[in-house]
């Protein structure tokens, strides 16, 4: 969506700070470093899409040689396609399955080692009708909850709001003419150091969970 961009533009921040030590220069340690990110969205509660993308380092430099696997509660596991740049991903929604409270686990294998880090999945965002007088509420929060407002057919954002506790009201005074209004909500999970076997602590698991619905006015 369009404020999906915005979001991933601090995320990558936050990432990028601690890829200084671990992803160049002089490496915390002999093993990768990894940044892997499942996302699931919600759009108008009907269109989900499901993705996960993992990249591998190896002392500063992308490795496109791993074995990347990926597991999630009650499916097989998934083999990651490379795309020879040090990212491999899946876009196969029917291959796994988002279910918020559940852990899911990103396997390495590389140099004939094994890393593997393990994320519980946040979500389970519900986003009621405009005036029905209910909050938005998710079920399993991350560490990192955001909303953005904006008006429909429109790509500017007036609100964004971060450091957002279930169950939320959305500012009665953003939403009180005629127009339409998409809501986004993003509750996010980040996990620093989250692989084990050796990897390196700078190593990063993002799983979100997002839901955009638009809110009509009558």
């Amino acid at each position: 969506m369009k404020l999906r961009a915005l979001k991933w533009i601090l995320a990558g921040f936050f990432f990028a700070g601690f890829c200084l030590s671990g992803c160049g220069g002089a490496a915390k340690s002999d093993g990768p470093t990894i940044s892997a990110h499942v996302a699931r969205q919600t759009i108008d509660g009907a269109s989900v899409a499901l993705s996960v993308s993992v990249t591998v380092f190896n002392q500063g430099n992308i490795d496109p040689s791993a074995s990347v696997s990926f597991l999630s509660p009650g499916a097989s596991p998934v083999s990651l396609v490379g795309d020879g740049r040090g990212v491999y991903a899946s876009n196969d929604t029917n291959a796994w399955n988002y279910q918020p409270g559940q852990a899911c686990t990103v396997v390495v294998s590389r140099a004939g080692k094994t890393y593997s880090g393990s994320v519980t999945l946040p979500g389970g965002i519900f986003i009621p009708p405009h005036l029905s007088g209910l909050p938005v509420t998710w079920a399993f929060p991350g560490n990192l909850n955001v909303a953005t407002i904006t008006k429909k057919n429109s790509d500017k954002v007036f609100r964004f709001l971060k450091s957002l506790d279930s169950p939320w009201t959305p500012p009665a005074e953003d939403l009180q003419d005629q127009a339409s209004y998409e809501i986004d909500v993003s509750c996010q999970r980040n996990l620093l150091g989250s692989f084990d076997g050796g990897a390196d602590p700078a190593c990063l698991i993002t799983a979100e969970d997002e839901d955009t619905e638009v809110l009509a006015n009558p």
